[in-house]
């Protein structure tokens, strides 16, 4: 019971203003209809104006004691008490006298108490039905809220800098959710970049990304290869997940004699461009995704790079942004924007990139970006 207390009392705190005052919109119209009750009572004996100021009082005075109610705002029961006792008081009596018959208006008060009583306690189910809905809305909410913050800390903007390469990464989901990843692991002699995105999205999705950055990383103490390592989370997480459900990888390893090994499990190929020729090359492999069968042996593959150039990774919410002819944005727009600006700093890089792609159409999944600059 306490904890439907709190839950409540967090629903009604948690309600943003607009929709608060939506709410105590419907209160006033619906409280508001006893003004007219009472003209029954008097037969519609009352002047227009009287009836008017009297729909308007039964309105205000809905809607100040569910604000007490509600936000538990006790000072403004004195303003109620004055307001009340002015009707009372200082409106005047004025009726307009109409001939009519005893059982007539007998039933017409006979009426209008069955309409306030109506009202009323339509009005405090209403209220009850919205607070015991909200228990459930908040506990969402708070879940969500709580994802979110873990998600932000499992998928940090990357800016890095060393000696041999300066990166700057992002990912920007759809939701509070993403089921995308980039992630930067530096050791003492090599740097392994990777991006993954998994199948869906929401929590399922971000719980299965969660799952595989733990296991990167727990994989990345214990193995140097790539191919050990995607070999080893494969088997780990293929009975951890929903049998629908997979996720895409790929990864690079820069060694300190400028070589790379690369992998890429049904990924986007990485870009890399090269500064010597001025053009990119489709880093890429063949591959499954992750997850989808135990006993699939990962392979990879080696590169050479040189000062000057740059390796990017991508997910597929970046090249699927359509325009408004369903003309898809496409990975060759990102390789002529990355051979326009190659001098540019990873960031102003990412900036720009990002930059085109909002302008070409709107996000439908998440976007992810990591651009790596080596020195």
């Amino acid at each position: 019971m306490e904890l439907k207390k709190y839950y409540r009392k967090a629903f009604w705190k948690s309600l943003p203003n607009r929709s608060y005052l939506k709410l105590l919109i419907a209160i006033f119209f619906t409280l508001s209809t006893i003004g007219f009750i009472t003209d029954l009572w008097n037969a519609g004996q009352q002047p227009l104006w009287r009836l008017l100021i009297t729909i308007v009082y039964f309105g205000l005075l809905g809607v100040g004691c569910a604000h007490i109610t509600i936000r538990r705002d006790w000072k403004i029961i004195p303003l109620l008490i004055i307001v009340q006792f002015s009707i009372m008081f200082l409106l005047p009596e004025s009726t307009i006298q109409i001939p009519i018959n005893d059982l007539l208006k007998n039933r017409l008060i006979f009426d209008g108490f069955g309409l306030v009583v109506s009202i009323v306690l339509g009005y405090v189910f209403f209220i009850f039905f919205i607070s015991g809905e909200g228990i459930p809305q908040v506990r969402l909410k708070t879940e969500i809220d709580l994802a979110k913050k873990i998600h932000d800390v499992l998928v940090p903007t990357i800016q890095f800098k060393n000696k041999s390469i300066v990166a700057y990464g992002k990912s920007i989901p759809t939701s509070e959710i993403g089921g995308d990843l980039i992630d930067l692991y530096d050791t003492e002699n090599k740097i392994i970049c990777y991006a993954a995105d998994i199948s869906g999205h929401g929590v399922a999705a971000g719980l299965l990304m969660g799952m595989f950055k733990s296991a990167m990383h727990t994989a990345l103490k214990n193995e140097s290869s790539l191919s050990k390592i995607f070999n080893i989370i494969n088997q780990s997480l293929h009975q951890l997940k929903k049998a629908s459900m997979f996720l895409t990888a790929s990864a690079i390893c820069f060694n300190e004699n400028k070589t790379a090994e690369f992998a890429i499990a049904g990924h986007l190929p990485i870009l890399h461009y090269q500064v010597h020729s001025n053009s990119v090359q489709h880093l890429h492999i063949k591959q499954i995704p992750l997850t989808v069968k135990s006993d699939y042996l990962f392979k990879t593959k080696i590169v050479n790079f040189k000062s000057g150039d740059i390796f990017l990774f991508l997910t597929d919410g970046l090249t699927e942004v359509a325009n408004s002819q369903n003309e898809e944005f496409g990975i060759k727009r990102i390789e002529e924007l990355l051979i326009q600006n190659h001098s540019q700093q990873p960031d102003t890089l990412f900036t720009k990139i990002m930059n085109e792609i909002n302008n070409y159409g709107p996000q439908h999944d998440d976007q992810t970006l990591l651009i790596i600059y080596c020195q």
